[in-house]
């Protein structure tokens, strides 16, 4: 992942919400070996497996920032962080939860500042009796409030008008009610649509519905906190216009104005020693020339282990927020 934030100009990394697999009756990760050469210190193996996706998360943001400060670093992960009857802490409902099925503690990734914005995934509708989206949408607000980390609904357009799927899947109106509600929480600044494809085919023409109830003017993106008192964007490299039949017609310049850049341009490889990217061979196979990358880590990452093998101390939960424990994931 860092070779391509080095190497191209990307706006940003997104990670979905596959980290360790969604339970499966019967089976279990095979991590037995990994466990007993690394997991000592841990209270159990959850505990131990939660630790090594919140390094996966606070290690990627850290390195996304040092090469390409501008980059967003986001995750769109399952949309139930633990039920209420798990957890104290957790929403009124009744359905998976990715901190005991993925070992993803989603909400300490946004108290902890470790993502510049977070998609929950709320594939349920309004009123659903395992989880209701309208109090999934208001409980991430809160999760969110107080913190720089941006709040993105994801909506499923996979589910629109599938057979055997509840009424409210088969309502061209169910999304716009979705966009409805976010806009009465002032910390939702936007949606998420899965999949690009079936943005297009406009499934039941819930997407035609969505553009007339929400979409009738062009909007920018919300710009990330960390980056507000930065300098403008550059103009857009391309130009739209409308023929005489109706059709667009998008016009790319020859020459594209140049974005800001390191003062020293450098080249890497796929594997990064702590703190450096070495040079290596570039896209077409050839070794580019120019010297390596180096960049400087936070100062609070020095004192965690950036490495995989999850070899070293435990990383301290926020004070004030106790590990809430073992819960069975819900079926």
């Amino acid at each position: 992942m860092l070779d391509a934030v080095v190497r191209y100009d990307l706006d940003g990394v997104h990670f979905d919400d596959y980290f360790y697999p969604y339970p499966v009756a019967g089976q279990d990760f095979p991590d037995d070996e990994a466990f007993a050469a690394h997991g000592g210190g841990f209270r159990d193996r959850a505990a131990w497996r939660r630790h090594n996706v919140d390094l996966l998360i606070s290690e990627m943001r850290d390195l996304v920032r040092a090469v390409r400060p501008e980059a967003a670093f986001g995750v769109s992960p399952f949309g139930v962080w633990r039920n209420a009857s798990c957890d104290p802490a957790g929403s009124r409902t009744s359905a998976s939860q990715s901190y005991d099925g993925q070992y993803a503690d989603t909400r300490a990734w946004v108290r902890n500042g470790w993502l510049d914005y977070i998609v929950p995934q709320l594939y349920w509708p309004i009123g659903d009796p395992a989880a209701d989206y309208a109090t999934l949408a208001r409980w991430w607000a809160a999760r969110i409030s107080g913190t720089d980390t941006l709040l993105w609904t994801g909506q499923n357009l996979e589910l629109l008008g599938r057979p055997h799927r509840p009424a409210a899947w088969q309502d061209p109106a169910e999304l716009s009610a979705h966009l409805s509600l976010d806009a009465e929480l002032p910390q939702i600044t936007g949606s998420v649509l899965f999949r690009a494809g079936l943005v297009w085919a406009d499934p039941i023409g819930a997407v035609s519905r969505l553009a007339a109830d929400h979409w009738r003017r062009p909007a920018l993106g919300p710009v990330l906190p960390r980056l507000a008192g930065a300098a403008a964007p550059l103009p857009p490299v391309v130009s739209a216009t409308t023929d005489p039949s109706g059709a667009l017609r998008i016009t790319v310049p020859a020459t594209r104005p140049a974005r800001r850049r390191s003062s020293s341009p450098c080249t890497a490889t796929p594997r990064h020693p702590l703190g450096t990217a070495a040079a290596g061979p570039g896209p077409s196979g050839r070794r580019p020339a120019g010297p390596p990358c180096r960049f400087r880590l936070p100062a609070d990452s020095a004192a965690r282990p950036l490495r995989g093998d999850r070899r070293g101390p435990r990383q301290p939960r926020q004070p004030g927020h106790p590990d809430p424990g073992p819960c069975l994931p819900a079926r």
